[in-house]
């Protein structure tokens, strides 16, 4: 097994069975990490301000406005293909 399948694999062995909250916590640290990659590294995000929504004032989350994040629909998403691009990726992401 490769070293990133390797990885994905001892994260599932280690979330599986993580009661309801815990996941929650898990799933919020993931899915910040993403939102402020988007929000600092991809032009569309960036330029439109699609997820400025999801940042209070002092640049904390605010999980309770996630619904109003608008859809972003196959037709909207292919003309901006390049501004869609990030610019890096997280050491995280693997190659």
């Amino acid at each position: 097994m490769d070293e990133p399948t390797q990885k994905f694999f001892e994260t599932l062995l280690q979330t599986q069975f993580l009661a309801p909250d815990a996941m929650r916590a898990y799933q919020r640290i993931l899915l910040e990490r993403l939102l402020r990659h988007a929000r600092a590294h991809v032009p569309f995000y960036r330029e439109r301000g699609t997820l400025d929504p999801m940042f209070g004032r002092n640049g904390d989350i605010v999980w309770d406005r996630w619904h109003e994040l608008p859809i972003l629909t196959r037709a909207e998403a292919r003309p901006t293909r390049p501004r869609s691009t990030p610019r890096s990726l997280p050491r995280s992401a693997g190659r």
